[in-house]
């Protein structure tokens, strides 16, 4: 009983932990906050179609979102601003 016990314990704690270490899914990316580097300082981009858009370039990184205390990438290419400074 205790083998059994402790071996569903650890499957349920390996599930757990590789879970939390897989990427977040597209849509999350897509739908969060986004920032864009400017001068290694990360900035809101604004909206996707609106404020900006990314160009294609798959070596580049559009724009980032927050995971917790840091900013991973979210949208490849080379941003954009559609609304010129006033």
């Amino acid at each position: 009983m205790k083998k059994t016990r402790s071996v569903l314990l650890a499957i349920a704690l390996a599930t757990a932990v590789c879970s939390f270490a897989l990427p977040r899914p597209a849509a999350f990316c897509e739908d969060a906050v986004q920032y864009t580097l400017v001068n290694g300082s990360y900035v809101l981009a604004g909206v996707f179609g609106e404020d900006y858009t990314c160009a294609d370039n798959v070596m580049s990184t559009c724009t980032y979102v927050r995971s917790g205390s840091q900013y991973v990438p979210c949208r490849r290419g080379v941003y954009q601003s559609t609304n010129p400074p006033k």
